[in-house]
């Protein structure tokens, strides 16, 4: 009976979350499938090195973090990773698209 009631749990505390990047002059992501007052550190890796933050998911489970210091182009790729302190999680991996070569003289 107890590992059925730890399983149940575990599942339960092990939901993913979902993550998008807002269109802002900022790099901003949202975060959405958290715990109501869950700590969440997001980190970001870019090609200009990367950021992180300790932001607490809203009553609906949600947050924005905004990253005025990171430049995400329109090439290169970038990773976004959250981990919320009652076992969310989320990743956004955005992978580089084929970049147009500068145009030679």
């Amino acid at each position: 009976m107890l590992v059925l009631a730890l399983v149940v749990v575990s599942a339960a505390v092990a939901a993913p979350g979902r993550l998008r990047i807002m269109p802002t002059t900022q790099f901003t992501v949202q975060g959405t499938g958290f715990q109501a007052g869950e700590h969440v550190t997001v980190a970001v890796q870019a090609e200009d090195g990367g950021a992180s933050k300790r932001v607490t998911a809203g009553t609906g489970g949600g947050f924005v973090a905004r990253f005025p210091g990171v430049q995400a182009g329109s090439c290169p790729g970038f990773r976004v990773r959250a981990t919320g302190d009652k076992g969310t999680r989320a990743l956004l991996n955005v992978r580089a698209p084929e970049c147009p070569q500068p145009k030679q003289p």
